[in-house]
C-alpha cells in the first residue's frame, strides 16, 4: 500500500531553503519530484499557518501541537493535540478504555469489539481504502518444498496458477 501527501508552501520560503529553485520548468523534477527525506529541509523544519503550532516532534513516535492564539480565525477550542503513533491495536484499545486517548484509528475487523467498550463511541468516517494481496507469479519449483504436488488438490498449487487468464480476476472477486 502507498499513499501520497501534499502540502501548500510559501514559494519564497521553499526557495530560500533549497527545496525548489522557483521556476515553473522545475516544479516537477529532481528534488521536487522524488526528495530524499534525509536531504530535505522540510523533513526537519516546520512551515505552516493554522490554528496550531508545533510544540514537539519525535520522528515516528509523536507530534504535539499547541494552540496558536494569534490564528486569524480565532484560537482553537482545544489547547493541545498529541498525536501518537501506536502500532499495536491492543495498546490503542487499552488507551481508549483507560481514558489515555480521545481518538484512535481502529481497523475494520476490530470495530465490533471496540463498540462494546463502555464510554467509547465509534464513528465510521468515510475513507478511501483498498485491501490487496500481492503475489509472486514466478515460482521456482526446483528444490522448493512449498510447492507440494504442483496440483490444485489440497497438497499443493500449480506453479503457473496465477498466470491463468481468469484466475487473478476470480481472486479479486473473492476479496
Amino acid at each position: 500500500m502507498a499513499s501520497e501527501v501534499g502540502a501548500v508552501l510559501d514559494m519564497r520560503w521553499a526557495v530560500a531553503h533549497g527545496e525548489w529553485n522557483g521556476t515553473a520548468a522545475t516544479w516537477n523534477s529532481g528534488k521536487q519530484k522524488d526528495p530524499q527525506q534525509s536531504e530535505s529541509y522540510l523533513n526537519n523544519h516546520i512551515n505552516g499557518s493554522g490554528p496550531f503550532a508545533l510544540e514537539q516532534y519525535i520522528k515516528g513516535k509523536q507530534v504535539v501541537l499547541k494552540r496558536y492564539d494569534g490564528y486569524w480565525q480565532g484560537p482553537a477550542k482545544i489547547e493541545r493535540v498529541v498525536d501518537m503513533k501506536v502500532g499495536e491495536y491492543s495498546t490503542r484499545k487499552l488507551m481508549l478504555q483507560n481514558g489515555d486517548a480521545d481518538i484512535a484509528d481502529i481497523s475494520r475487523q476490530f470495530i465490533p469489539e471496540v463498540e462494546q467498550t463502555p464510554g467509547v463511541t465509534v464513528q465510521n468516517v468515510p475513507q478511501l481504502a483498498a485491501d490487496a494481496i500481492y503475489m509472486n507469479e514466478k515460482i521456482n519449483t526446483e528444490a522448493n518444498n512449498l510447492v507440494g504436488s504442483e496440483k490444485l488438490n489440497g497438497n499443493g498449487v500449480p506453479a503457473g496458477l496465477l498466470r491463468q487468464p481468469r484466475y487473478p480476476q476470480s481472486l479479486c472477486l473473492q476479496l
